[in-house]
């Protein structure tokens, strides 16, 4: 069975600035994906890790939320510094363009606002 480890020390290190709660925490969190199930081969399946991978990045940045903007920096930071971890480590070169174009988007909207 293959399974992707997603070690989310760095993304919980960047949210800790605005979290100090996180930064209490001894043991960096790590959530482990499955992808025994997927065919990385085709677009379907390299989108559902790309959702699972997003999932166990809010999952880890949880205690980086909160209404106060330095606390959705820190949200946004810690997502970002996941996601951007998981995907490298995966070594899949259709889910970092998928990553890519995802983040461009997201940037663009972001910059239009």
């Amino acid at each position: 069975m293959k399974k992707l480890a997603l070690s989310l020390s760095l993304a919980l290190a960047t949210a800790a600035l605005a979290a100090p709660a996180l930064a209490r925490s001894d043991d960096p969190k790590q959530v482990t994906i499955s992808t025994a199930d997927l065919n990385l081969d085709h677009p379907a399946g390299v989108d559902a890790l790309y959702s699972r991978i997003r999932g166990a990045a809010r999952e880890v940045c949880r205690g980086a939320e909160g209404r106060g903007v330095a606390m959705q920096m820190a949200w946004r930071s810690c997502m970002k510094e996941a996601v951007d971890g998981a995907v490298a480590s995966a070594h899949n070169d259709a889910l970092a363009s998928l990553h890519t174009e995802k983040s461009s988007r997201s940037t663009s909207t972001v910059a239009a606002k």
